[in-house]
C-alpha cells in the first residue's frame, strides 16, 4: 500500500476583523491576504456561533475583503461595572472541494463608541471617565494586553508610538498615516479600546 502526502500550501495570512455599524447595521469586515496557488475554486466560510455568514470563492491569490451584516440580537461587550464584557469567536476556513486549507478563531467584541470631549467616553450609551492610556509596546498579533483587557472589561485608550504626522517631517509623514491606519485596522476587534491617539 502507498500512502500520499498532498501539501496544499495555501494559506490565509494578515488576517483582520472590524465590527462597525453602519447606517444603523452592524455589520462584520474580513479582510486578509490569500498566500500561496490554489489547485482549484477554494472558499473563504465566515461563521459566529452557529451563524454562517458568508461562503465566497476566492479566485486568485491575494487580497480580499469581505463584508457581512452581524446578527442583531449578538450580545454587546460591556466594560467592568456596566455588565459582562461578552466576546464572540469569528470561525475563519478556507476550503477547496476535498478539505479544510486553512482555520482561523478571532475573538472579537461589539461597543458603541464615541466621545463626548477629551475627557469622557460614551459606551453603548452609558458616559464614563476617560480610560487608561495603553502605550503599543506589543506585537498586534499576540497582543496579550490587550486580549486581557477584553476579557475583564478594563476600558483602554490607545497612544501611538509616533506624534501627529502633521508634526512630522513629510517623508515621515506620509508613513506615519499608514502605520496608524495599520495599527487601527489590526485592532479593531478588540472592545476594550476606545480609541486611538498620537503621542504628544
Amino acid at each position: 500500500t502507498v500512502f500520499l502526502d498532498v501539501r496544499r500550501d495555501v494559506s490565509i495570512d494578515d488576517l483582520a476583523v472590524v465590527p462597525a455599524w453602519h447606517d444603523g447595521q452592524l455589520w462584520l469586515h474580513c479582510s486578509g491576504l490569500l498566500q500561496g496557488k490554489p489547485s482549484g475554486p477554494v472558499h473563504l466560510a465566515l461563521r459566529v456561533a452557529t451563524e454562517e455568514l458568508a461562503f465566497e470563492p476566492l479566485v486568485q491569490a491575494g487580497r480580499f475583503d469581505v463584508r457581512r451584516p452581524l446578527p442583531a440580537d449578538l450580545a454587546r461587550w460591556q466594560p467592568a461595572g456596566q455588565g459582562l464584557p461578552r466576546l464572540h469567536v469569528l470561525q475563519v476556513d478556507l476550503h477547496d472541494q476535498h478539505a479544510t486549507l486553512d482555520h482561523h478563531e478571532v475573538t472579537f467584541g461589539i461597543a458603541e463608541v464615541t466621545w463626548a470631549d477629551h475627557e469622557t467616553v460614551i459606551i453603548n450609551g452609558e458616559r464614563r471617565l476617560r480610560p487608561t492610556a495603553y502605550h503599543l509596546c506589543e506585537p498586534l498579533l499576540e497582543a496579550a494586553t490587550l486580549d486581557a483587557a477584553d476579557d475583564e472589561g478594563r476600558l483602554l485608550v490607545g497612544v501611538l508610538p509616533f506624534p501627529e504626522p502633521s508634526r512630522l517631517p513629510a517623508e515621515l509623514s506620509v508613513r506615519a498615516v499608514v502605520l496608524a491606519e495599520q495599527v487601527r485596522r489590526l485592532t479593531a476587534r478588540h472592545p476594550c479600546l476606545a480609541g486611538w491617539e498620537f503621542a504628544p
